[in-house]
């Protein structure tokens, strides 16, 4: 296995003088028109998620695992998206799992979204890649400040025969990657296979050549509408209609029978942090943050310790044995106290 950062210089990323970091201000308007789309042509979003920011400098990271024989694990602290890449053209596809038990299954060109302070393991796949585009917190090349708040975030895939183009829009940041053939921007610059380009605003791409060009476009959208459990309220009606004009009250006042279930403007299917837990349940039912697949921390996700129990989701070390969750899901039981790796005895116990 072999893992790479690619930075800026890395990869001799050109910014023309019309490309500018973005202020609070940019970062903070809201549009006031419907959105247009992030991206033009026959570009398809391959993935698509919702973070929450805070305000402040954030940057743009890119990092190209090469799988080999042995799986590789990725503890994502920031949203990040997924893509399999393959040099082979009998690689299989690549298999992307996390500790709830859901997975991917991601051939070349697909992709997934993981939300911050989610943990993925890539099992492992002679001569394919998985490229890491996440969003950092902090200062960095081309930083940008995303306001405080959910934001959408889209994965743009096009492939560019001669004479095609693609336009990319975000007034917020936008990370170009080519990872074959070189498009040429419309002010001029070019982008070639294996380097990056962030831009803010617009721009258009377009093949000149005779090589199709494979463009990935992570697109950082408007602000998202935050989630809500509350339930609209209900107006009484003021008459019944019987009063024959003269607004003397009825002798028997109007009564609305109680529906059966309560309205609620939670999608029962919705799970944000993609934890496995759907929101309405984690704010209804355990109280985690459906924000965040792991409210506690501890790398284990709030499905397997809040649904199922095994360990307390707002507490990374359950039993306060002084081991972390974590480290007691391989054999151990994180409820008990007596089992854990430095326990006297050296048979794990029972693991939950």
């Amino acid at each position: 296995m072999r893992a790479s950062s690619i930075s800026r210089g890395a990869l001799a990323l050109t910014l023309s003088a019309a490309v500018v970091a973005v202020g609070a201000s940019s970062a903070l308007a809201r549009p006031t028109a419907a959105p247009i789309p992030p991206a033009s042509g026959h570009a398809q979003v391959i993935a698509q998620g919702v973070a929450s920011f805070s305000a402040g400098a954030h940057h743009w990271r890119l990092v190209s695992n090469d799988i080999g024989t042995a799986p590789v694990g990725i503890d994502s602290a920031s949203p990040t998206f997924l893509v399999a890449a393959s040099e082979a053209a009998d690689a299989g596809p690549i298999r992307v799992s996390e500790p709830a038990g859901l997975g991917w299954l991601l051939a070349d060109g697909e992709a997934t979204f993981r939300p911050a302070n989610s943990a993925t393991r890539i099992e492992p796949t002679p001569g394919a890649f998985v490229h890491e585009i996440a969003i950092d917190q902090g200062d960095g090349a081309d930083a940008f400040d995303p306001g405080d708040g959910l934001r959408d975030l889209d994965l743009v895939r096009d492939v560019l025969e001669n004479g095609e183009s693609l336009t990319v829009r975000s007034d917020v940041s936008a990370l170009i990657f080519v990872t074959a053939g070189v498009a040429t921007a419309s002010d001029g610059g070019e982008v070639t296979a294996g380097t990056t380009r962030a831009i803010v605003g617009e721009v258009t791409l377009s093949n000149a050549g005779d090589v199709p060009v494979v463009v990935l476009a992570a697109i950082v959208g408007p602000a998202a509408a935050p989630v809500s459990d509350e339930v609209p309220p209900t107006t009484a009606p003021t008459g019944n209609g019987n009063d024959n004009g003269n607004g003397a009250t009825p002798t028997q006042p109007q009564t609305t029978p109680a529906p059966t279930s309560p309205p609620t403007t939670i999608d029962p299917t919705a799970d944000t942090d993609g934890d496995g837990l759907p929101d309405v349940d984690e704010i209804n039912i355990y109280g985690t943050n459906p924000n965040t697949y792991d409210t506690d921390g501890d790398t284990v996700s709030d499905y397997l310790e809040a649904k199922d129990g095994n360990s307390d989701p707002f507490n990374p070390d359950t039993d306060g044995d002084g081991y972390d969750d974590r480290e007691q899901f391989d054999g151990y039981d994180p409820r008990d106290p007596t089992s854990n790796p430095g326990a006297a005895s050296a048979t794990p116990t029972s693991a939950p």
